[in-house]
């Protein structure tokens, strides 16, 4: 579904150019995504709404990533845990995101500090992070678990995501 071509959205250095590939390259591909992955998780239980981002209060600048969230809300996906497939101009990532606006939930950093068992299982070919807003990430190492998870449950502006992130030159995409 998704190829090396996706990324050259990002040469595009003009607000409206960019935006123009994203919604007829990618958003496509994501609508695509979103009517295959929905039915099976269905099947399984698992009610999620796709939102696509629509980067609506771009005016200048042009979006430097671009995502589909699923989220069990169809009205938002931001105040829940919630999964994240996208693009960088230079990898694709998967995230399972708690932002900070999940904070307002009760019970979300417990729960936040008792996933970092079931996380440090996966190994460090996944990667963690604190910040949805940057392509940096680190691996998933104990070390690194334990400062990520520390940092969600000590600063209120923090996050927590674990995932995969896929270079733009990797074999999948050819």
């Amino acid at each position: 579904m998704f190829n090396q071509n996706d990324f050259d959205v990002f040469n595009d250095r003009t607000l409206e150019g960019r935006m123009t590939k994203i919604k007829t390259i990618i958003d496509p591909k994501f609508e695509q995504l979103a009517g295959t992955l929905q039915p099976i998780l269905q099947d399984k239980g698992v009610i999620v709404y796709s939102h696509i981002a629509k980067h609506l209060r771009r005016t200048i600048n042009p979006p430097v990533d671009t995502w589909v969230a699923f989220g069990p809300h169809k009205k938002g996906y931001k105040k829940d845990p919630h999964f994240e497939v996208g693009f960088w101009p230079d990898c694709m990532f998967v995230w399972l995101d708690v932002l900070q606006e999940a904070r307002v939930q009760e019970g979300i950093t417990s729960r936040v500090m008792q996933s970092e068992k079931l996380v440090s299982y996966l190994g460090n070919n996944w990667s963690i992070s604190n910040d949805h807003t940057t392509s940096t990430v680190v691996k998933n190492t104990s070390e690194n678990l334990a400062a990520i998870v520390s940092k969600f449950s000590n600063l209120k502006t923090s996050e927590f995501l674990v995932g995969k992130m896929w270079p733009s030159n990797d074999q999948f995409f050819l």
